[in-house]
């Protein structure tokens, strides 16, 4: 997965990008960056900078908290979206069950981007809204009546 045409597809599955447009991923794309972890090496942990957002190509990916796994993601799954977003440090451990190529993009690329392309930060902004109309219907269906 060399060519921006192979990021833009792989893109095109992961969740948080998946109603973007093909020219906006072009640019995402671009910024884009392949990088390959062993079995147990960590992406990051707890405290760390968010200065990443990861993508799983390949293998899958523990969240750990307090020596607990709070969560797995396996192919085209979103990682470390939170911290990405906010500019919080981590709140977990992130660390590769198995051996995993990961599509990453720097937060600083990627900030620089969307005050070019103001069409991208459309799409998040419906994505997130999406997400937290979910989160809102699932925890209180009561008040939807």
């Amino acid at each position: 997965m060399n060519t921006i045409i192979e990021k833009v597809n792989f893109l095109q599955k992961v969740e948080l990008f998946a109603d973007f447009p093909t020219e906006q991923l072009s640019y995402l794309a671009a910024i884009a960056e392949i990088e390959s972890y062993e079995k147990g090496e960590a992406m990051f942990a707890i405290g760390d900078r968010s200065d990443l957002l990861f993508m799983v190509i390949s293998g899958k990916v523990e969240m750990h908290r307090n020596g607990k796994v709070m969560r797995v993601f396996g192919k085209n799954a979103a990682v470390g979206v939170l911290g990405f977003f906010d500019r919080e440090p981590r709140l977990f451990d992130a660390v590769c069950q198995n051996p995993c190529d990961l599509l990453v993009i720097a937060a600083d690329d990627f900030f620089d981007l969307l005050e070019d392309k103001v069409h991208i930060t459309v799409h998040l902004l419906r994505y997130f809204v999406t997400q937290l109309r979910e989160l809102y219907t699932e925890y209180h269906p009561e008040k939807l009546e």
